[in-house]
């Protein structure tokens, strides 16, 4: 397909260069059969009403997979996933409670109350569905508005 494009620009031009590496084939290969997962992982964790423990699940397998990847790309990967995982506090926490909630023992975080723990069933453990919530709420709450009152409110909320 690259092959077919005119040569008018130059990342035509560089694009088919790269495409007539012999490696290009192999290196798509790698690509495709180490992180093919990844894609599908976060377009699961992107979509609504996932449980916690399935969304931490997958992070699990997707870890799991990425860590399995081998050579010098292997282990730098490994070192990656590590650092991102290992520097995300919340993620600690999000597991705690998702262990709470699948009945296991354990000390919850001091600023959660067993109280609240049903409610983070479905906590997404992206910011996707915030960023969501953000886009619908700044169709409500425009310029024109200048008198919403909680029932109109209510109303909107269940269109978005």
């Amino acid at each position: 397909m690259v092959g077919k494009l005119e040569d008018d620009y130059a990342c035509v031009r560089e694009a088919k260069k790269v495409f007539e590496s012999d490696t290009v084939y192999q290196d798509v290969n790698f690509i495709h059969k180490h992180f093919s997962t990844l894609s599908k992982t976060i377009e699961m964790l992107e979509s609504c009403g996932a449980l916690l423990h399935y969304s931490l699940e997958n992070i699990n397998r997707l870890t799991c997979s990425l860590n399995s990847t081998p050579g010098e790309i292997g282990e730098k990967i490994k070192r990656k996933v590590k650092m991102v995982l290992d520097s995300n506090p919340g993620l600690k926490k999000v597991q705690l409670i998702s262990q709470y909630l699948c009945g296991a023992r354990v000390s919850l975080p001091e600023e959660c109350s067993e109280s609240v723990m049903p409610v983070y069933k479905y906590c997404p453990i992206t910011s996707v569905d915030v960023e969501r919530s953000f886009s619908a709420y700044k169709l409500i709450l425009t310029d024109n508005r200048h008198n919403l009152s909680p029932e109109n409110m209510e109303t909107l909320q269940l269109h978005i």
